[in-house]
């Protein structure tokens, strides 16, 4: 099949979360089964060529930014995961010339119109367009506007998170040469709440088929909380609406060949999986500068510091390092003001106890040097549609502490609820408490070092590849083609 996905993330060459992750993942999947796959993104200034091969090929084609026609084009590249990337630009460096990924609403709105032009150009033929998340929502309701009868391809529209939903004004909608006039019904397509056109709405209204990232998660966005507004658009979806539990590129995330860690490790290798993480904790700590206190646990958090991450939680528990006796790293990117402020704090505190230590932003080889050196990985989510990182340190020998909620309910199994199948530990309610409580479970099980190997075996043997989610999206694009 021809599969063309479009998207504002791929990693490794633009990432904020763990949509570039998945992207990244399920394409090369895909390819690797002989589809012929090309992904297409905005080209950000942030954006390093040197990391892509130039396939020296493009395409041009007439679209509408700013609010003037203007030409736009889709350089061609390969990327290391052996994927087609399509860059897209304006005459005008529209994109190139800002380096942050996300910012106005209304720059993915000239990249949806752009898209939409792109494939009614037809330059290149596609059995299945997937669109994902907000920024690429009005692909499919700005294409049936510019061609009425039905395309030759078919939508797919995953949505990675129910709380980013691309809101813009109706005035937003004219900078890209439309007016609520152009759409046949434009209240279908209004915000539940506000005077405003809802991305996500319009995306699950005029898609073939729609998905998300958990079965849970489809089970928890029916509900009014969950679905933030949208619920009811969602049920009445029926069956062409369905979850996807995501899986992790076991390539890029693998401790046995992972080019960043100064003593890869498997379950095969000489030395255990515990000795090498803790030689992998001595160098990581010195090359922080920490100090290492070898009888302790070292907990980490690699998350995004947003409320949605339970960050106050994961505060309330390592600022405890002392009293509960473990050491902590946490790397969060994109902190809002009050969050960062609260983490340096945290910060000071570690650093004053030499219990560990908190780096805000992103940074790649830091978060592959903190899955392998620790040996608890905590997600205190106050909701997850789906979760990579805690099935990355699964693959690590990372066991998790993780909140029941949506992906991680799909892929974490308490040990001491079921003792044959558990993968780490799970708690319910969203306060420091319960979550601290759930932490001192998961330590006093740390100082029996046999059960702990086991456990860590356990995670480390278990398949969170995109094998399985593969299987699923290749069924749904051939129910479809």
């Amino acid at each position: 099949m021809r599969i063309l996905h479009v998207t504002s993330e791929i990693t490794p060459i633009a990432k904020v979360g763990g949509l570039g992750d998945v992207l990244m993942g399920l394409t090369r999947e895909l390819a690797s089964r002989g589809h012929e796959v090309l992904v297409i993104l905005p080209f950000y200034g942030c954006i390093d060529v040197a990391k892509l091969t130039d396939e020296k090929k493009e395409d041009s084609f007439e679209t509408i930014c700013e609010g003037e026609k203007q030409r736009g084009k889709i350089s061609y590249f390969r990327a290391a995961n052996g994927v087609e990337v399509g860059l897209f630009d304006t005459e005008t460096s529209y994109f190139r010339r800002e380096k942050n990924i996300y910012g106005e609403v209304g720059r993915f709105l000239s990249f949806s119109r752009a898209v939409a032009e792109y494939l009614r150009a037809g330059r290149r033929k596609f059995d299945i367009v997937h669109l994902h998340d907000w920024p690429a929502a009005l692909v499919s309701l700005f294409y049936r506007v510019l061609i009425p009868q039905d395309p030759s391809f078919s939508t797919v529209f995953t949505i990675h998170n129910f709380e980013y939903q691309g809101r813009c004004s109706w005035d937003d909608v004219k900078m890209v040469g439309f007016s609520r006039e152009d759409f046949q019904d434009p209240s279908c397509f209004q915000d539940p709440a506000y005077d405003c056109l809802n991305s996500v709405k319009a995306g699950l209204l005029t898609c073939d088929r729609a998905t998300t990232v958990s079965p849970t998660y489809a089970k928890e966005v029916l509900t009014p909380q969950g679905g933030t507004g949208l619920d009811k658009v969602l049920a009445s979806l029926g069956s062409r609406f369905q979850g996807v539990l995501n899986g992790i590129d076991d390539l890029f995330w693998n401790p046995a060949h992972d080019p960043y860690l100064s003593c890869p490790y498997s379950l095969e290798s000489k030395a255990s999986v515990r000795t090498s993480k803790r030689q992998n904790k001595h160098q990581l700590f010195s090359k922080l500068g920490l100090k290492v206190l070898d009888d302790l646990p070292l907990l980490i958090s690699v998350t995004r510091l947003v409320q949605q991450k339970g960050i106050y939680m994961i505060r309330d528990l390592f600022a405890q390092a002392e009293e509960l006796q473990f050491q902590c790293v946490l790397l969060g990117s994109v902190p809002e003001q009050e969050a960062e402020l609260a983490f340096k704090e945290l910060d000071s505190l570690l650093r004053a106890k030499k219990r560990g230590a908190v780096f805000l932003g992103s940074q790649e080889e830091l978060s592959h040097e903190l899955f392998a050196a620790s040996d608890i990985f905590v997600a205190p989510s106050l909701f997850e549609p789906c979760g990579l990182t805690q099935l990355i340190a699964l693959k690590y020998g990372s066991i998790p502490i993780v909140r029941k909620t949506g992906g991680l309910a799909d892929t974490i199994v308490d040990v001491d609820v079921n003792r044959q199948d558990g993968n780490g530990f799970l708690f319910e309610t969203p306060t420091s408490e319960s979550f601290i409580a759930t932490a001192r479970r998961a330590l006093l099980r740390f100082k029996d070092p046999e059960g702990w190997s086991n456990l860590m075996k356990k995670g480390m043997s278990q398949d969170f590849s995109w094998r399985n989610p593969g299987d699923q999206y290749e069924a749904l694009y051939t129910h479809l083609k």
